[in-house]
């Protein structure tokens, strides 16, 4: 180009060489000031420097910033810069959000509370006991009318014999419509000196108010966040404080609200939760007893503190930080009087943590070298130190840890250019990791990377490419409760007593999780298009994982898993048409990724990490990390079903029925805005992973189920698989036989849990994540700088192949959760509107 452009001025500068005698340059203005005498007065807009410091006090300040000319009547003055100015802005919002839920499972509501007795359809009322919905159908009943404490109508009895007033089917759903509002302010503060920022203030307030989708729950949060900060020739020095207050009506570690949510959807369609306290049947609750006025209550405060000193010059920086964390829970745990599977009296438990957390976080870098080549030197050292402790009531124990950590860390990245557009750096450094509750020191954790950045010429194309290497260590946190494991304690159909009150016990012998990671990329920018593309491998070593020994779960080393992925995001920056009025921004993300348990502890096999003692997510070695593991069907050896004399498939042992893991997510987000308007949009596709419905399992088996309810009346089915004897099966079978007992049907013969294989289903789901529209009006010049009226929906649609609620819930909300359904709080949808005004 720099040729180019020579070329293009070559005859330019020949024609320059020619010889010419200079002229003089005159105007008529020039010839009137020689024409008068030297003490004439000159025009106003000439000043002399006594005028001009007048002007300014008596005095000429030509240190200060010149801000602008002022001219008077003919007198220029000169303004500066104020020495100290100070500039107020904030924002003001106000927020109201109605939730609804999501898909829940199908009931039916056809068939009555009872079961088959001497060949017959029988209604059972609930002073029986009776669980099962395999009673009668509704349209052969109606009430007698005569007084009865479960029904205002009376008992249900065959149509013809009672009162005429038909058999009700009762909407026993504990959900609601929730709504909340929120109210927040943000107000800031920066004084300048001498044009330059000095000082900056700033404060954030926060209150949300409202009530789940879950009958008489409520929620209330509170927060205040407020820094500041000063600027001292090299130094800046800041300080922040953050409160956060949160109280909850019910707090679901202990899985009452799962608990509720399984005996609403149980209940049988004739029996009214509302009418009275009562359960359905003797090992049932009623649901709505369970949440109105249980003597359960959650408080948790928590305090963040942040104080930070920085040193810059042009070749060294340093900078120490601060953070500390003092934060409490208040919990009171408690299931009401009559709860089935505790004492009569009910069972209420104070549950109390305390955590505080300190971490200090210092660092030196100093630059060596020029613009061409040079080294960014860094040093760092973080000390970090907590203590946490679990307090329960009963029995009264407390659960303390205390842990402090050292880390090293040595940086040196090399920068140098190669040509003048070609760019590249490389780094390597080391870690290490000294804590007092692992019995081994990590002194040798290296890491290294190189980066490329090439930028072509006569091209809009930027192009860099990079590769790194990074070890590390690390331990669970000391914060985290695990105490939820006593669910494999339980089988999935015979959890009533379940209250998880022991905490995880570490091993005194445990080492600390290593982690090494290759991560290999390229991102490449080509006009208003941008790819960014990477793969890596991910190897973990020793992870931390509970395992049950004797009568109590141990935090050990049980694993080692190895993950494999790539991740990819194109997108489109930001283009403008219509004059710059429309503008869109939007980008497609694919993630996909395999892992695998590499390696296991002697015995560990098959040790669950989430789940029930018979339907579990688990480590197998050479399988998928978390499969789930489950009660399966017998087979032969060309894998087919292998049918019992009654016609029925026949169950077999525990193994791996399923795995949770996706093939790939993908996802876009695409946003528009034409003058004032602004639309955004999301949508995720998940494809692949398996969940086990260990709702619809209990769902069959009770009778509540909309398949029971459609298939229970089918008769000479013949199941596909071969006999004992290896020939094809062809004897049919009925569902459910009223001249059969009860344990021949189709879904109780199993069990409560049937066979854990027949409930695996697929877990993909096309969902639109959010949806927004929104108004902005701009004021010049007055106090509302920006109004803004926004319109928004969360979670709005879900497709899904998968018969139960939304795959995405987690059991019970606990870590590991994925693929497991056993009665998840279905997935809530949210309609918002919120005002936003800034001044």
């Amino acid at each position: 180009m720099k040729y180019s452009l020579l070329l293009l001025l070559i005859p330019g500068f020949l024609h320059a060489q020619e010889q010419r005698p200079v002229e003089p340059i005159e105007s008529a203005d020039y010839r009137e000031m020689l024409r008068k005498p030297a003490n004439y007065q000159r025009d106003s807009i000439v000043t002399s420097i006594e005028t001009l410091r007048s002007a300014l006090y008596g005095r000429l300040e030509l240190w200060r910033p010149l801000a602008d000319l002022k001219v008077d009547n003919g007198v220029v003055s000169l303004v500066f810069t104020p020495r100290y100015t100070l500039q107020l802005s904030g924002k003001l919002g106000t927020g109201i959000e109605v939730k609804t839920t999501n898909r829940t499972p199908s009931l039916q509501q056809l068939f009555a509370q009872g079961r088959t007795e001497n060949g017959a359809l029988k209604w059972n009322g609930p002073e029986t006991g009776e669980m099962f919905s395999y009673g009668p159908a509704l349209r052969s009943l109606e009430f007698d009318g005569a007084p009865y404490p479960y029904d205002p109508h009376g008992k249900l009895t065959s149509v013809g014999s009672g009162n005429g007033k038909a058999a009700v089917a009762y909407d026993n759903s504990i959900l609601r419509t929730g709504v909340s509002w929120k109210n927040y302010a943000t107000f800031n503060g920066i004084i300048s000196r001498q044009g330059s920022d000095w000082i900056k203030l700033n404060l954030a307030l926060e209150r949300e108010d409202g009530s789940t989708v879950v009958r008489y729950n409520d929620s209330r949060t509170t927060k205040l966040a407020t820094n500041a900060s000063i600027r001292l020739q090299h130094f800046q020095i800041g300080a922040g404080y953050q409160y956060r207050n949160t109280n909850l009506t019910t707090d679901n570690r202990i899985g009452l609200l799962n608990r509720a949510w399984q005996q609403s959807l149980l209940t049988p369609a004739t029996f009214d939760n509302a009418y009275t306290t009562k359960p359905y049947g003797s090992q049932a609750d009623n649901p709505l007893a369970l949440l109105k006025d249980n003597g359960n209550r959650y408080v948790a405060h928590h305090h963040g503190f942040l104080v930070n000193v920085k040193y810059g010059s042009h070749k060294l920086e340093a900078e120490t930080e601060y953070s500390g964390v003092a934060s409490r829970q208040a919990a009171l745990e408690a299931y009401p009087a009559g709860t089935y599977g505790f004492p009569p009296e009910g069972v209420s438990v104070d549950r109390n943590t305390r955590l505080q957390q300190h971490i200090v976080n210092t660092h030196v870098t100093y630059k060596i070298g020029g613009s061409d080549t040079h080294a960014d030197v860094t040093a760092r050292h973080i000390l970090s130190s907590a203590g946490n402790v679990f307090n329960y009531s009963l029995p009264e124990k407390q659960y303390p840890s205390q842990r402090t950590v050292n880390e090293l860390q040595l940086e040196v990245p090399l920068f140098f250019r190669i040509s003048h557009r070609v760019n590249a750096k490389a780094e390597v450094a080391n870690k290490t990791y000294l804590s007092n509750t692992v019995r081994q020191k990590g002194y040798w954790l290296p890491s290294a990377a190189v980066s490329l950045w090439v930028n072509p010429a006569y091209s809009t194309l930027h192009l860099s490419v990079f590769s790194r290497l990074t070890t590390s260590s690390h331990e669970i946190p000391l914060e985290k409760s695990l105490a939820c494991l006593q669910l494999a304690n339980y089988n999935s159909f015979d959890m009533s007593g379940y209250f998880p009150l022991t905490e995880v016990r570490t091993d005194e012998q445990v080492k600390p999780i290593r982690t090494r990671e290759w991560n290999t990329g390229i991102e490449a920018k080509l006009s208003s298009w941008s790819l960014i593309g990477s793969v890596y491998v991910k190897n973990v070593k020793n992870d931390q994982l509970p395992f049950y020994v004797g009568s109590e779960w141990l935090m050990g080393n049980v694993a080692d898993h190895r993950t494999t992925g790539y991740e990819v995001t194109l997108s489109l920056l930001p283009r403008y048409w219509v004059g710059e009025k429309l503008h869109y921004f939007g980008n497609i993300s694919l993630h996909g990724y395999r892992n695998e348990v590499t390696e296991i502890a002697p015995g560990m096999d098959y040790t669950p990490i989430a789940g029930f003692r018979d339907v579990n997510s688990a480590l197998v070695k050479g399988k998928p990390f978390g499969v789930i593991v489950g009660s399966t069907w017998r087979r032969d050896d060309a894998g087919r079903l292998v049918i019992g004399a009654d016609g029925f498939p026949i169950a077999a042992r525990t193994g791996i029925i399923g795995n949770p893991n996706p093939d790939f997510v993908l996802k876009h987000n695409s946003r528009f805005e034409w003058k004032g308007w602004q639309l955004e949009a999301s949508l995720e596709w998940k494809k692949g992973g398996e969940m086990w419905n260990g709702t619809q399992a209990m769902l069959d088996y009770y009778g509540r189920s909309r398949r029971s309810g459609i298939e229970r009346n089918t008769t000479g089915y013949v199941f596909e698989g071969v006999t004992e004897d290896g020939h094809p099966n062809t004897r049919p079978v009925s569902f459910y036989d009223p001249a059969q007992p009860l344990s021949a049907n189709r879904w109780v013969k199993y069990g409560p849990g049937g066979v854990a294989e027949d409930y695996v289903q697929q877990a993909d789901y096309l969902r639109l994540h959010s949806l927004l529209l929104s108004y902005k009006w701009k004021f010049e010049r007055q106090l509302v700088r920006e109004l803004t009226v926004a319109g928004y929906v969360n979670n709005l649609l879900l497709w899904t192949p998968y018969e139960g609620g939304d795959p995405a819930q987690l059991l019970f909300d606990y870590p590991n959760g994925t693929g497991l359904d056993f009665f998840n709080l279905p997935s809530v949808k949210t309609f918002g509107c919120n005002l936003l005004i800034k001044f």
